[in-house]
């Protein structure tokens, strides 16, 4: 289930489903760097969670300004 999950995901975030590659080893290769590309989202956002955690410890929401 979550293998599919993850499939349809990469079809529709990373541009898996318009792989066009004749040779094999070609699709591999774009398969395997949709899944990098889908690893580094989730590192991003990981990464991204923890910055907010430590801004909202480190400064007071007082001091925040919103910028538009």
């Amino acid at each position: 289930m979550e293998v599919e999950r993850r499939f349809s995901l990469a079809k529709r975030k990373c541009g898996m489903g318009l792989v066009t590659a004749k040779l094999r080893e070609t699709v591999a290769h774009v398969i395997a760097m949709s899944v990098l590309v889908l690893n580094l989202r989730k590192i991003q956002c990981a990464i991204l969670r923890l910055l907010t955690y430590l801004l909202a410890i480190f400064l007071p929401k007082e001091k925040w300004t919103i910028v538009q």
